[in-house]
């Protein structure tokens, strides 16, 4: 059952957190299944991935070159969470908090959510059922900075960020998902932000690099962006002809800068309004997902 789920998910949080270090290759633990129908399914066996712990107060997790990875998430993250290494690398099912203040300067790592760096040339990252809370502030909720892997997918999907996304065009560039190198394909599907301070996704799978390989086309599919005064692009993709890119049920709202101004190439299927929250917080009524 899914009671029965996350109580085997706490006990192994707790069993990791008082061993250091953390044993390698853990007897496997089945976290909760995902409620709902989703398109996007983990990499095959991923529930009996060697177990990492995401500290509390984040951090950089070094996966093996060749391994998996199942990411496992305290009670709330209150820090920066960097991913580098491995192969398949999956987290299903966490909090991001802590961070009341606003941030500062030109760039703001101590405030970004998770940062997706260079793994194996090839593999799947999937983020799933992360919820970014009310009254606090993020610089970014996703980066992707893969660097020198060519082949990389990126999987989010059932994710609400209540938290807002920092930034102006002087100071933090924050995002709500910010590609500045890779991946070879994007997937995002049930995706609500309800504060997006300065810019939604930001899309630059180059960022003056080499482009990676041109796998299948990006798909956005129930996302609802949500912009506060201030806000700039919300969906704004440089490199149109790479990445193909679809949307379903993409809208934002609150920016002068609409689809039409997003660098002229939005999809058809990004639309301009409000509609009822694609991803409710009800998700993670009673903390868990």
């Amino acid at each position: 059952s899914l009671r029965a789920a996350n109580a085997a998910k706490d006990a192994r949080i707790a069993e990791l957190t008082a061993v250091t270090p953390p044993p390698v290759d853990p007897p496997p633990v089945d976290p909760p299944a995902p409620p709902g129908s989703l398109p996007y399914a983990p990499p095959n066996g991923w529930a009996s991935f060697p177990t990492y712990l995401i500290p509390a107060s984040g951090g950089t997790l070094t996966v093996p070159s060749g391994t998996d990875a199942l990411l496992l998430a305290p009670s709330v993250i209150t820090g920066p969470v960097t991913i580098k290494g491995g192969r398949h690398r999956v987290l299903v099912g966490a909090r991001l908090g802590g961070r009341k203040s606003q941030p500062s300067g030109s760039y703001d790592s101590t405030h970004r959510g998770f940062r997706l760096s260079d793994g194996d040339d090839a593999g799947t990252d999937h983020i799933e059922g992360v919820y970014a809370e009310a009254g606090t502030y993020l610089s970014d909720f996703v980066q992707v900075a893969i660097r020198t892997n060519n082949r990389r997918v990126v999987q989010i999907q059932n994710c609400r960020v209540d938290a807002t996304t920092y930034g102006t065009q002087a100071g933090v560039h924050a995002d709500t998902i910010q590609c500045w190198g890779g991946p070879a394909t994007l997937r995002v599907h049930n995706l609500t932000a309800t504060r997006v301070g300065y810019q939604g996704f930001y899309l630059d799978c180059a960022d003056g690099r080499a482009l990676p390989a041109q796998l299948d086309p990006w798909r956005f599919s129930n996302v609802n962006l949500v912009g506060l005064p201030g806000v700039r692009y919300l969906y704004a993709n440089r490199e149109p002809a790479f990445t193909r890119a679809t949307a379903s049920d993409v809208w934002i709202s609150g920016s002068p800068y609409n689809n039409a101004d997003s660098f002229g190439n939005a999809p058809a299927g990004v639309r301009v309004g409000t509609v009822s929250d694609m991803v409710p917080a009800a998700l993670w009524a009673g903390g868990a997902y």
